[in-house]
């Protein structure tokens, strides 16, 4: 319950606690497929695409008010049927459902499920996916989805039976804390996702664009998705990533991790608790602080609990233990203390806080899980809380002596009824126990009197030895008179006259033997796998089988598949809507023909008279009439009727249309859209001249007009090419600045502007630049040359630390610096590897080392879904995989003890922590482990001189060792040419090693 930080014994029990922290986070995070948050697929109940409004409108309109979902039919309508519904409105929700059961089964599905886990943990997890990222693995075909921010939501049924979607407002929004775990994988920053506010759906979604626009086939999609996502274990994951520093400092989190050690202190954690005995001694109850009801063993806890001890309190359940946190709560709380309760489940938080407030506590008690956490209750909770000042009344002085005077009476009653007397050597209470049960017993008779009466038996004359003695004899008789009361008593009636049982056990052994061949090949419908010998399994297996007998027949991976409703369900549904659909035509088709609609054949056509026929050959082509019905023909009259007027009244104007422009009367639809359009031109702003008109003016004019425009375009171009040829002299005599230079004044190139050509590398050209630019260009050269000064004088003070010559020219320097560099290295070579002759068995070991390491990591891959990290190094492991592998399987194994304590020791470094016989076919995977790990500490050991800093007592950090030699090889190839001198070069070789200190000159 408490903790303190303490110092690690070696850096051995530091790196364990790190890698125990690592599998702790590991574990809360789930990046495989099965994770909601990363591979987001519909199901048939438990999802729901929201086609309409858009993200950010829904997102918007949600904010300030609830939206209702589209109504839908409640039957798929035919595809010539209309639906019955309305349109939805401009706000509706529209789905990917088509019916209104199917909508209500889902709306109730997640209700149901998100009230249901909340009610449980305390968790929300009903949230609108907002946004949606198509991520795929590296090398993979397929993509997976991941929705980018979790909005939270909750459904609401109206007391008319619409359905409601609003905010959740006692929950925050937030991105996907699953991504950027997953994404660190591909190096992509997250960094400007997480800065962007998660309410701005089009702001979120263009950061994502940006963080994911290197990865080739990945892509941002706008969609708004409704499902349950629990993110609660990526908060944990963060938590411990953050506070990693301050766990590996505190010596409760270490004791849980990798046990006491010995850096801890002998009573850190371990402690004497109050004795039964002596509770009422050393916590006497009147000066206890418990406010509720306690016996020994929880005042017991009581009393460590406010002594400050951490501890473990385990029962089962009905025991107590929340009254028992409820009195611990008191008394730390009388003791000044604040405490923080969790649980996994909610209803032990509402238990605990429910006795809290039976005995007025509920004042200090401030409740963090509920739907009554919301920003307006915690706020009026915590002005509650400043307001009120609760008094504790104590316990006046006459009564707390009575009670400890009642105490010690009733204490003094128990010693006595408990204190072993003479001459039985027995309690009175066990005494009256005893004595209690002989009520309704028979009187015993010893012997008979002197006068042939039956003696009494005397119990003031029976001692302790005698009594023992009775007992004995009692315990003889009870187990010979098991044959005579006991029914299920195996011998029971065997007499001497009755033939010998010999062949009925012999034929019940047979019965046995071929029962049990008869069950072999069943163990897979067993529930742990083993074969059935218990006679209730053996009667569940028959009547499993005779399920089978019975069952009506379905493809079997309708028994197998876990989303058995998605795959089989939909599919049916299909075909029954299809089959109302028939049945609607079937109705349809009784309805216009009758009751022997069956009779008419489908393949009757009615054959149209020739005036119908006629229609085909009109322009545009006439209306078919094979369809219709009579009132149909009848508005088609009509229409037609109405249109043949409109038409004689259009015939009409284009005669006097025509007669006004002086054409010929039109005989046909194509000339009288020719008479409109001439019509037209009739009345455009700007008329051609009269002599276009004619038959040859047309062509003269387009000539005239062509003949301008050319001429024109040419004296562009002519000009544009004497520009463009102008221009181009002029950049190539003046430069860039020839605009600025007047015409009459000749530039000439001084001397010291011309000698520049002779420098090596050349100089630069003068001829082009202004004043601003040769400024610039001369403050610039300015600061190089103080630069160049600066840098030789700090290349001459390295060389002279390092004891190299001092370099004199650029590739010199720029290896002094180099050296200079290795010496800050993070991962710094030994002294011995410096060696020339040493250097190429260091690499060898090295190599040696990756590809030892290798075969360790597949090793380790394909056990640990099996096997703990204790594997590898859990002695006799590979002796206990042989003798399994041997003598597991044989019938009579679980009956040696070799085999199980060999069981054991493999059970306990599995991840299960104890023998199951699934572990008998993965035997070969920890013995691969652990001889994969010991090939490596082999190494090590045999390369322990050579390798020096970097040969630990566990796994050797190649990473480290990479840099290390890294750093040798480097210094090897730049040393030889600075550092002529041998007795220079051993100072060198010390400036480097690992052993020496890094000079500060040379890290700055």
């Amino acid at each position: 319950m408490t903790s303190n930080p303490g110092a690690f014994g070696g850096s051995s029990d530091l790196e364990r606690l790190k890698a125990i922290l690592e599998s702790w986070r590991t574990s809360l995070v789930d990046l495989s497929g099965r994770n909601r948050l990363l591979n987001f697929r519909h199901t048939r109940t438990s999802t729901l695409e929201m086609s309409t409004p858009s993200p950010s409108v829904l997102v918007s309109l949600l904010e300030d008010h609830p939206l209702q979902f589209a109504k839908l039919p409640d039957e798929v309508p035919a595809e010539d049927e209309e639906s019955s519904c309305p349109p939805p409105g401009e706000h509706d929700i529209v789905t990917q459902k088509t019916t209104a059961p199917a909508l209500q089964r889902a709306l109730r599905s997640l209700r149901s499920k998100a009230t249901q886990v909340f009610n449980d943990y305390g968790l929300w997890t009903l949230h609108l996916g907002v946004g949606m990222l198509h991520w795929r693995e590296d090398g993979a075909t397929t993509s997976s989805q991941a929705p980018l921010i979790l909005f939270p939501v909750e459904l609401v049924r109206t007391p008319t039976g619409l359905e409601l979607l609003r905010v959740n407002e006692d929950e925050d929004s937030q991105l996907n804390p699953a991504l950027p775990i997953k994404l660190e994988q591909f190096g992509i920053d997250w960094t400007p996702v997480t800065e962007t506010d998660c309410r701005d759906v089009t702001a979120v979604l263009d950061a994502v664009r940006q963080a994911v626009a290197g990865k080739s086939q990945w892509q941002v999609e706008e969609r708004v998705v409704m499902g349950l996502f629990a993110s609660h274990k990526e908060s944990m994951y963060r938590d411990l990533l953050e506070n990693e520093s301050r766990l590996l400092a505190s010596d409760l989190v270490r004791a849980v991790g990798v046990g006491p050690g010995g850096a801890l202190a002998s009573d850190r954690f371990d402690f004497e608790e109050v004795p039964s005995e002596r509770v009422d001694e050393l916590a006497p109850p009147e000066d206890t602080p418990v406010v509720l009801d306690a016996d020994t063993s929880q005042r017991q806890a009581v009393a460590a609990a406010v002594a400050g001890r951490s501890f473990v309190l385990d029962g089962p359940p009905g025991t107590g233990k929340s009254q028992t946190i409820t009195n611990i709560i008191a008394g730390l709380m009388h003791a000044g203390r604040s405490v923080l309760f969790v649980s996994e489940k909610a209803a032990a938080l509402d238990v605990v806080l429910q006795r809290l407030k039976s005995v007025g506590l509920d004042s200090y008690a401030f409740a963090l899980h509920s739907r009554n956490t919301s920003r307006k209750a915690v706020a009026q909770e915590l002005g509650r809380a400043l307001s009120e000042q609760p008094q504790a009344t104590g316990l006046p002085d006459q009564e707390r002596a009575q009670a400890r005077l009642d105490r010690e009476a009733l204490s003094a009653y128990a010693t006595a009824m408990n204190e072993v007397r003479q001459p039985l050597g027995r309690t009175l209470h066990d005494v009256i126990g005893q004595v209690g049960r002989l009520d309704d017993a028979p009187v015993a008779y010893i012997t008979a009197s002197d006068d042939g009466a039956p003696q009494r038996f005397d119990v003031s004359a029976l001692s302790a030895a005698d009594l023992e003695n009775v007992l004995n004899a009692a315990d003889a008789v009870g187990d010979a008179w098991q044959a005579v009361a006991d029914p299920g008593f195996p011998w029971r009636g065997l007499r001497t006259d009755r033939p010998h049982p010999g062949p009925a056990l012999e034929e019940a052994r047979t019965a046995l033997s071929g029962l049990l061949s008869a069950l072999d090949g069943y163990e897979a419908l067993n529930a742990d796998g083993a074969q059935f010998t218990v006679p209730d399994e053996v009667d569940r297996l028959i009547r499993l089988l005779g399920m089978l007998e019975g069952r009506l027949p379905v493809p079997e991976w309708w028994l197998t598949d876990s989303d058995v409703a998605h795959a089989v369900t939909d599919p049916v549904e299909s075909f029954l809507d299809a089959l109302r659909r028939v049945r609607r035509a079937q109705q349809s088709a009784q309805d216009l023909v009758g009751e022997r609609w069956q009779e008419v054949s489908p393949r009757l056509r009615s054959e149209p008279p020739a005036s119908e026929q006629a229609l085909a050959s009109l322009e545009p082509r006439g209306l078919d009439l094979a369809g219709l019905t009579e009132g149909q023909a009848e508005d088609l009259k009509r229409d037609f009727g109405g249109m043949a007027d409109r038409l004689r009244e259009t015939a009409a104007s284009t005669r006097e249309l025509a007669r006004t422009l002086g054409m010929d009367e039109p005989g046909s639809l194509a000339e009288v859209t020719a008479l409109c359009d001439l019509a037209d031109l009739s009345g455009v702003p700007h008329r051609p001249l009269e002599a276009w008109l004619a038959p040859e003016g047309d062509a003269a004019a387009q000539q005239a007009a062509f003949r301008l425009v050319r001429a024109a375009i040419d004296e562009f171009a002519a000009r544009r090419d004497r520009t463009v040829a102008a221009r181009a002299a002029a950049y190539e005599l003046a430069g860039p600045g020839w605009a600025d230079i007047p015409s009459s004044m000749p530039r000439q190139a001084e001397a010291a502007e011309l000698a520049l050509r002779t420098l090596e590398p050349p100089g630069a050209g003068l001829t082009c630049l202004d004043r601003a630019e040769a400024g610039a260009l001369a403050s610039r050269w300015g600061e190089l040359a103080r630069m160049l000064e600066g840098t030789a004088q700090y290349a001459a003070n390295a060389a002279d630390v390092l004891g190299c010559a001092a370099p004199d020219t650029a590739s010199a320097t720029r290896s002094v610096a180099e050296l200079a560099a290795l010496t800050a290295s993070v991962h710094r070579a030994p002294g011995k590897w410096f060696d020339p002759a040493v250097l190429p068995r260091v690499r060898q070991v090295v190599n040696e080392l990756h590809q030892l390491m290798d075969v360790l990591d597949k090793a380790r891959q394909e056990a640990e879904g099996v096997f703990g990290p204790d594997t590898p190094r859990a002695e006799g492991l590979t002796e206990a995989v042989r003798r399994l592998s041997e003598n597991g399987r044989r019938f009579a194994a679980g009956l040696s003890s070799q085999v199980r304590a060999d069981r054991k020791l493999v059970g306990g470094v599995s991840t299960g922590g104890s023998w199951h016989s699934g572990l008998q076919d993965e035997l070969a995977k920890a013995a691969a482990w652990q001889h994969a790990y010991l090939a490596v500490r082999t190494t090590v050991t045999e390369h322990m001189d050579l390798l020096g800093p970097y040969a630990g007592d566990g796994l050797p950090d190649l990473g480290a060792v990479d840099g290390a030699l890294r750093q040798a090889e480097e210094a090897h190839r730049i040393a030889p040419a600075v550092v002529a001198d041998p007795a220079r070069r051993r100072h060198l070789t010390a400036q480097l090693a690992h052993e020496s200190t890094p000079d500060p000159f040379l890290c700055e």
